[in-house]
């Protein structure tokens, strides 16, 4: 036997079933239990947990789904000219990204989204380490004897 019952939209507990047939009688009720499903809650701590001339990762830990399969979004912003530089979506709140340029200013927008919508956003600010510049530097050597050499030494990224 079935019927469906339309409950209120704020209506949720736990609804029981039993079953009967020509085996007999369900000793044992099935149960679900119902929960209002909403948007998620945002992530929170997290944490640029290591950023290179052209990369960065940022962690943040989950906060509740909503009752919802949720995932994770993180945006990154010029933070002068206010361009997207990278979308990335994951199941878990940790992100990296690669294949930003060197020295800018960024600003990152997190957030956590399911089927009811998303979460308020964290914002962060942070940057890319400026590209190691070539440098020349001259150096003198003077040696037990009266002779001085002098090296010209390049260092490169």
């Amino acid at each position: 036997m079935h019927r469906d019952v339309l409950l209120p939209e704020l209506d949720y507990g736990t609804i029981m079933c039993w079953a009967d047939n020509v085996v007999g009688q369900q000793k044992e009720p099935c149960v679900f239990h119902l929960i209002a499903a909403g948007k998620p809650e945002m992530p929170y701590n997290c944490t640029l947990v290591n950023q290179t001339s052209e990369s960065l990762e940022v962690d943040c830990a989950e906060g509740f789904d909503g009752g919802q399969r949720q995932w994770f979004v993180m945006e990154i912003y010029d933070q002068q000219s206010h361009m997207l530089l990278a979308n990335v979506s994951s199941k878990v709140p940790i992100f990296t990204v690669n294949g930003l340029d060197a020295g800018l200013l960024l600003k990152i927008v997190i957030y956590a989204t399911n089927m009811r919508g998303r979460s308020e956003p964290i914002l962060l600010q942070a940057y890319t380490l400026k590209a190691a510049e070539k440098q020349t530097a001259v150096l003198s050597l003077r040696i037990t004897s009266s002779a001085v050499i002098t090296a010209t030494m390049n260092i490169h990224d």
